[in-house]
């Protein structure tokens, strides 16, 4: 619910919060039952409920998901197999990533 508006989304969210003007949402990655892919987890709504992107995954590997984000110096995504990754919050490209593991 963002200033008494909702929508529906494609899975259950495990965290949601704005950024400028836009609603950065992290889909629960347990949520993904297929057993191959990517599952493209954080998006970006308007208050509307519009999305506007769909965030860049580290890399083309199977499995791949965020599994948290937060806001340091901007937004950022941590994935399942170690990247820390800086998301551009006008396109949901990365800006950068840092493998941590």
């Amino acid at each position: 619910m963002v200033d008494g508006r909702s929508w529906h989304v494609e899975y259950p969210i495990l965290q949601a919060f704005p950024v400028g003007e836009k609603i950065v949402v992290l889909y629960d990655p347990d949520a993904f039952l297929e057993k191959f892919g990517q599952f493209p987890n954080l998006v970006a709504f308007n208050p509307e409920g519009k999305k506007l992107w769909v965030a860049q995954l580290p890399t083309n590997e199977s499995g791949y998901c965020y599994w948290r984000i937060y806001l340091k110096d901007g937004l950022m995504a941590d994935s399942f197999k170690s990247f820390s990754c800086s998301i551009d919050e006008a396109s949901g490209k990365i800006q950068s990533k840092v493998f941590y593991k």
